[in-house]
């Protein structure tokens, strides 16, 4: 069990993707082999270089609660429009429908963090949640309980209009496959010089966690090196966060075309090509 464990670590699990049989393939659409001077292999060769390792795609896990919260969202209305017709207070109910709208809108991307900081994000980015016409439709809500109690309707209709922009944010946050590339490394390798020009150091010993962060500027995200066991063995990942906190692949169409992206994937971020892949990550197709 643990062995076949190990294999769909890189590759990633078949029922993710349930509308392929099988094991997933090498290379999915969109895929992109890095160029020299990179050194990568793959799940089906092994020997040394850096290798993809897929990570579950948000969609499903993001959106599928996202749709339904509009469904609290709109019902947040009902209690509003046709008071005194619901065995509880109506105020209450309707808080009750938002609170869950919001909850459904946000935690399943919140869930999906790995607890690292998000470079990415500035001071104040709430991404992917559209905070200002939320705020707004705060505004309008309490004035609408000193003033005149039709400006309920206003401050209902900016809050739909922030959950509209925050969804779009999550498709578009969504869209992009999710994946990092691992290296095999000796803890000891991490105190030599062994960053490539544009890395900066965060540690000088292998940590889970942080090791090195690029310096150059990288529009809604962000690209570290980050320490990882799995096991008894020691990896180095290199990370692309987007501004919403998911980790991208940086080697798909969306970036290798993109020249914002062409210095950072031009050179592999370390100069060592790393230990060799152990055995028991690597798959014999043949044999399957």
């Amino acid at each position: 069990m643990e062995a076949s464990l190990d294999k769909d670590w890189l590759l990633g699990e078949s029922r993710w993707w349930p509308a392929s049989e099988g094991r997933p393939p090498l290379v999915r659409d969109g895929e992109i082999e890095p160029l020299e001077p990179w050194i990568s292999t793959d799940a089906g060769s092994g020997g040394r270089g850096w290798m993809r390792q897929r990570l579950q795609p948000a969609g499903s896990k993001i959106l599928l609660p996202t749709s339904w919260s509009l469904f609290f969202l709109i019902s947040t209305a009902f209690p509003l429009a046709f008071p005194n017709k619901t065995p509880i207070d109506d105020q209450n109910l309707a808080i009750v429908l938002f609170s869950i709208a919001w909850i459904l809108t946000l935690a399943p991307i919140l869930s999906m963090s790995d607890g690292l900081e998000n470079r990415a994000r500035k001071k104040f980015d709430v991404y992917p949640f559209a905070i200002s016409p939320f705020l707004f439709g705060m505004v309008i809500f309490a004035l609408h309980i000193i003033i005149d109690p039709r400006l309920g309707w206003i401050s209902y209709l900016c809050f739909l209009f922030s959950w509209k922009l925050t969804v779009s944010n999550l498709a578009q946050s969504v869209k992009t496959s999710s994946g990092r590339w691992l290296l095999p490394i000796k803890v000891e390798d991490i105190p030599q010089e062994i960053f490539a020009d544009g890395w900066m150091r965060k540690s000088k010993v292998f940590r889970n966690g942080p090791i090195a962060s690029w310096s150059g500027e990288l529009e809604n995200y962000s690209a570290d090196l980050v320490g990882i066991s799995q096991g008894k063995h020691r990896f180095i990942a290199f990370v692309l966060r987007h501004r919403s906190g998911l980790v991208h692949d940086i080697f798909t169409s969306n970036f290798v075309n993109n020249h914002l992206f062409t210095e950072i994937i031009s050179q592999p971020p370390l100069t060592i090509s790393g230990d060799a892949w152990p055995s028991n990550y690597i798959i014999n197709f043949e044999e399957e």
